[in-house]
């Protein structure tokens, strides 16, 4: 992202401050904005307003689909806020992925969380994690025959077919 158009950004929103990370997945690039907010105040009459700024003066000129629908916005603040204004912010759906970060978290840490899915890596090894695509596997049509995992009473179901499936693709793919 352009220098100009972080200026831009300060000279029209004076009090805020926004910071921008890419993040280098395969051919693509991901844009992970950061605004620190002070406030709850502010945060209520300004990340609409941001929101629309990054859609028009930074998303709309990016030309890749891939970078135009990869744009994170995580409003950094200090305390925690009403659940129902957080829940406006995150199920917005214009223009670009939109997370609350509650309390003080580095940038690193909050990129892989949310992007890079660093933890998957305790799951899956290294070669899957990097990988394209991968197959239909027989061991998970197998593993979900037989069971529905549509709702939350079924949750330690759900969470011993992962554990299982996860399993059975740790032998498989270090057998290889």
């Amino acid at each position: 992202m352009g220098k100009e158009l972080l200026e831009r950004f300060s000279i029209e929103f004076s009090s805020l401050d926004l910071r921008h990370r890419q993040v280098s997945i395969q051919d693509g690039q991901i844009h992970a904005f950061f605004l620190t907010i002070e406030n709850e105040e502010v945060l209520k009459s300004c990340w609409e307003e941001v929101t629309s700024w990054i859609a028009g003066r930074f998303q709309a000129k990016v030309e890749s689909e891939f970078e135009q629908w990869n744009i994170y916005l995580f409003f950094m603040v200090p305390f925690k806020i009403d659940i129902s204004l957080k829940y406006s912010i995150e199920n917005d759906t214009f223009s670009s992925r939109k997370i609350v970060i509650e309390g003080g978290q580095a940038y690193d840490k909050i990129l892989a969380e949310h992007i890079i899915n660093s933890d998957l890596r305790n799951y899956l090894s290294p070669t899957i994690y990097e990988s394209n695509s991968i197959d239909k596997d027989p061991d998970l049509a197998e593993l979900l025959s037989n069971i529905s995992i549509r709702n939350r009473k079924n949750k330690n179901e759900a969470k011993s077919v992962f554990e299982s499936l996860c399993e059975r693709l740790r032998k498989k793919y270090n057998e290889d």
